[in-house]
């Protein structure tokens, strides 16, 4: 089995959407994911630390006519653990985090100055990929992640998430 290796790293980027009740529409953004894993000795499960920055931000017109620009950013801190589906040349994986986060909102209506708010609170996450061995040593690997962040202020703070990303393993079998 290729994934058996002690460490792995991983950077990935991507696309995240965030529904907003209050504006009926879902606000899009970007997101840089890294990933830093224990692989336990079976290989067919890891431990680690996932830390995503997810940037959005979206124009709404407010009832009043006026415009309302929004600007969002959040960094969760995750523990997480994985179980591999598929342990191989292909490995698919499926997983569960737990940590914090720390949000940004910005906002400004109309020409009235900017204000914002920084929120904090527990984070849930549900990675969902898979990914390829190129060589033993380096892999692709894409994702879905599913991502709630208790005190957000976008979308009840529910986002999700696809990206594509690199991945280095180090260490001895």
């Amino acid at each position: 089995d290729v994934y058996k290796r002690q460490v792995l790293l991983s950077f990935h980027a991507g696309g995240v959407t965030a529904s907003d009740d209050e504006f009926d529409e879902s606000v899009t953004g970007n997101t840089a994911d890294f990933f830093l894993e224990k692989v336990l000795a079976d290989g067919k499960a890891s431990v680690g630390l996932t830390v995503p920055y997810i940037y959005a931000d979206a124009v709404f017109e407010t009832e009043t006519g006026e415009s309302l620009d929004l600007e969002y950013g959040s960094v969760p801190f995750l523990l997480t653990a994985k179980y591999n589906l598929i342990n191989g040349r292909f490995v698919g994986f499926l997983g569960f985090g737990i940590g914090v986060h720390s949000s940004t909102l910005k906002s400004a209506a109309g020409t009235t100055e900017e204000v914002s708010k920084k929120y904090t609170g527990m984070a849930l996450g549900i990675p969902v990929g898979i990914g390829y061995f190129l060589a033993p040593d380096f892999y692709l690997q894409g994702s879905y992640n599913f991502r709630s962040l208790s005190g957000a202020p976008l979308g009840d703070g529910i986002t999700h998430s696809l990206t594509l990303g690199l991945g280095f393993q180090w260490g001895s079998e």
